[in-house]
């Protein structure tokens, strides 16, 4: 769902609080509620998320403000309500039945990487044979062609940002039920892997050009690296260097093969 974000050129910074924030912070009053009823925890978890993807696209949509001043902006509104909500502490004792689900296996397949790869099937699903996908990728590629052919721009911004908050209080939960506990500052840095990712998997940050499926693809290369770095023994502090040069080298290639577009 970043590659849709970046394909309405809603890129970095805009996915920083579409994705971030729902992932980690909002999957702290979905980690509380999970105290009493898991089910409604998940719900309230994925629902907040999509009210932050809708509110930064309302803003960004209709109030016409810089999505990157929206989005830095309600990054830190958000970050600070969850330290509000658990006084800066973080959330321990998640379910069992809870983590089986969202970090456990099926089949002998982890739970995270059956989700992956459904959720990216879904999008190409919707990229490749609907409606809102053609108009994704038209507002991506010109906005201003596709609003004099008739497309509503501003609410395939607001859907595209609420699909992002969405899946990403998804991965919020699978982050929470990995690590066994929930943290407001938890998950920083992992917005970059997802845009890195893709990148790399052939999405243009100058928007109209993605694939989910080379989304995937893109996060099971930087996947690989890290873990080759880590078998390595290379110390983290250098893998965030690593990382960043890849993610600056996708980058880079992708605004040379631009003009070829």
């Amino acid at each position: 769902m970043c590659r849709q974000s970046i394909q309405t050129k809603a890129i970095a910074p805009s996915f920083v609080t579409a994705a971030a924030l729902p992932r980690v912070c909002l999957s702290i009053v979905a980690a509380d509620v999970m105290r009493q009823d898991i089910a409604l925890g998940i719900a309230v978890g994925i629902g907040l998320a999509a009210v932050c993807g809708f509110v930064n696209g309302v803003l960004i949509a209709k109030l016409k403000l810089p999505d990157f001043i929206v989005t830095l902006g309600t990054l830190s509104v958000y970050r600070g309500a969850a330290l509000i909500y658990v006084d800066g502490q973080p959330i321990y004792g998640l379910s069992k039945v809870f983590r089986s689900i969202f970090a456990g296996q099926l089949l002998g397949v982890p739970t995270p990487v059956i989700m992956a790869i459904v959720v990216a099937a879904l999008a190409y699903l919707l990229m490749r044979f609907t409606a809102l996908g053609e108009r994704i990728v038209a507002v991506g590629g010109n906005e201003e062609a596709a609003r004099l052919s008739g497309i509503n721009i501003d609410a395939v911004k607001i859907i595209v940002y609420t699909i992002s908050g969405v899946l990403s209080g998804l991965a919020g939960l699978v982050l929470i039920a990995r690590i066994g506990a929930a943290e407001p500052i938890g998950g920083n840095g992992f917005e970059l892997q997802a845009i890195g990712a893709a990148v790399i998997g052939g999405a243009s940050l100058f928007g109209g050009v993605g694939n989910p499926l080379g989304s995937l693809v893109g996060a099971l290369t930087l996947g690989a690296l890290q873990n080759g770095l880590t078998l390595m023994n290379v110390p983290s502090f250098w893998q965030y260097v690593a990382s960043g040069i890849v993610v600056i080298l996708a980058v880079y290639i992708d605004l040379l093969a631009r003009p070829k577009r």
